[in-house]
């Protein structure tokens, strides 16, 4: 049993409300995001909707120049700024680290201890491992 496809106008909404969302969120409107809301494999869309496809299309991407036009450039950093911004980073990092090695090395000690409790508990003897 075929599943019945949505009619032209019910994709042209679809299509309206990707556009007017990528609008809002700053990013690029897509033809496969039209698809994924409409459960329709790309193959079947393009086959049964291209004129609306191509009309998207030209929409989108004039959205995607006006939104470009219209961006503010972002201002440029100072260099020495971003310099101690990673080197607070850097520092900040080196401390994680010390953090969760000695947290390693204190996990790795108490279940050393528990291994130990354990095997006394079930009278368990371990013996030596062989170093050649």
């Amino acid at each position: 049993m075929r599943r019945q496809l949505p009619t032209d106008a019910q994709v042209a909404a679809e299509m309206d409300r990707v556009l007017a969302e990528s609008a809002k969120n700053g990013r690029h409107a897509t033809i496969a995001a039209v698809e994924r809301a409409l459960d329709i494999p790309h193959a079947t869309f393009d086959r049964n909707y291209r004129q609306l496809i191509d009309q998207f299309q030209q929409q989108a991407r004039a959205q995607h120049l006006a939104s470009a036009h219209t961006e503010p450039n972002r201002p440029r950093t100072d260099p020495e700024e971003t310099l101690q911004r990673l080197r607070r980073d850097n520092e900040d990092l080196r401390r994680l680290l010390k953090i969760y090695a000695e947290s390693i090395r204190q996990l790795t000690l108490n279940r050393d201890e528990l291994h130990a409790a354990l095997n006394a508990s079930a009278k368990i003897t371990t013996l030596p491992t062989r170093r050649d």
